[in-house]
């Protein structure tokens, strides 16, 4: 097999999803010509809207031809058919519908001498660009810009446990249509001039200054432990999305943010699929310790709610008893002393837990781990105590 050709479908293959709508059906019946040398060829894409772009090769007869075994397998109600024709020499017709349900129709049908040598693969490569013009005219359809409020509803949704008190998120090209989503609900956002030149300088980066400013631009008197930020690809579209909260690893939301909108973009040459497969195994990890982390700071609130308030009428009434020791017999003040600790200590513990950073685990006893929690806490925090 002349690996010439193979480069060359290949190359091909990869430029179908980028190739302009008007240009789709003369680019596939080049490719199928410049591989196969068919008797004839025939591309024809109709559009949701009534527009027709088609493109053919060979006589008016076999054309007509082609056209007749198009209407044999659809009135067999399948989406491919080969059929062997008995002509001088024998001919090969392969026919493949597109394989799209929302309204686009056509198909590509191909006749080839019975002695081609690639007439054993025909349609397994029609059955690629069919693929390859689906993949094309869902992009297209994808390119019309996402109404981001629409996007980052149900993004927010799941996102926010991650501790995000604030989406704010612009089209690059069109910064005056920000949406501002929060616990309040999502609000088209006037873009204040000097706020996309305080996110411009490092991806994630927010310097101490600029945060500040931040904080008073959004509609919130609260003061964010994190405002990070990262360009994100939508439907073809660059947008910038600010993230802002008491989160812990901007990574985390950044990769959590990426696979939530994972559906709506997605790669479409060789390369750019290696590389996000690359970031989604990368992504993946990340997910994984950051829903970890959401289920520890769940349980921590949990159990702050639950043990905290009869945690500190314990510790309330330890500390008034001593206030009197001078009148307890000696052993019973060294109980209380026990007690007063003891509660101290479950206060810690509770509030480490509300600054686990990353889950790290040690052996508990055959078989189980469990959570080190002086080594999963923010160091920040831990060296604050």
């Amino acid at each position: 097999m002349d690996k010439y050709k193979i480069y060359n479908l290949i190359d091909t293959l990869q430029e179908l999803p980028r190739t302009p709508p008007d240009n789709l059906a003369k680019r596939v019946i080049d490719g199928i010509n410049a591989f196969f040398q068919p008797t004839a060829a025939m591309v024809k894409i109709v559009f949701p809207d009534k527009r027709i772009f088609q493109h053919s090769i060979g006589d008016i007869s076999n054309q007509e031809l082609l056209k007749h075994y198009e209407k044999q397998m659809s009135g067999l109600d399948v989406n491919s058919a080969q059929f062997v024709i008995e002509k001088e020499p024998p001919q090969v017709i392969s026919v493949v519908g597109l394989k799209r349900l929302d309204d686009f129709s056509g198909g590509i049908s191909v006749m080839v001498d019975d002695f081609n040598p690639f007439k054993h693969i025909l349609r397994q490569v029609i059955e690629l660009f069919i693929n390859n013009i689906s993949l094309a005219l869902t992009m297209q359809s994808l390119e019309r810009k996402i109404e981001l409020d629409k996007l980052l509803v149900p993004v927010y949704a799941d996102i926010k446990r991650f501790e995000i008190e604030y989406i704010l998120a612009y089209y690059e090209n069109n910064p005056q249509s920000a949406i501002l989503i929060g616990a309040g609900g999502h609000q088209q956002f006037i873009l204040p001039k000097q706020l996309p030149q305080m996110i411009t300088v490092d991806s994630g980066h927010v310097s101490p200054e600029h945060k500040k400013g931040i904080c008073d631009l959004l509609p919130s008197n609260l003061k964010f432990r994190n405002i990070d930020w990262d360009s994100f690809t939508v439907g073809g579209s660059s947008i910038k999305a600010l993230f802002a909260g008491n989160f812990k690893n901007r990574q985390i939301i950044f990769s959590k943010f990426r696979s939530l909108i994972s559906d709506i973009d997605f790669p479409t040459s060789y390369h750019e699929t290696i590389e996000a497969f690359k970031l989604l195994k990368k992504d993946h990890t990340l997910i994984v310790k950051g829903e970890k982390i959401a289920a520890i700071l769940e349980t921590a609130v949990a159990i702050n709610h639950e043990i905290n308030n009869p945690l500190t009428a314990i510790l309330g009434n330890a500390q008034l008893l001593l206030l009197h020791h001078e009148n307890m017999p000696k052993e019973i003040k060294s109980k209380i002393d026990i007690i007063e600790k003891s509660a101290f200590r479950i206060r810690s513990v509770t509030q480490k837990l509300m600054a686990v950073i990353e889950p790290i685990t040690t052996s508990y006893s055959d078989n189980l781990d469990m959570l080190d929690i002086d080594k999963s806490i923010d160091r920040i925090d831990q060296d604050a105590e």
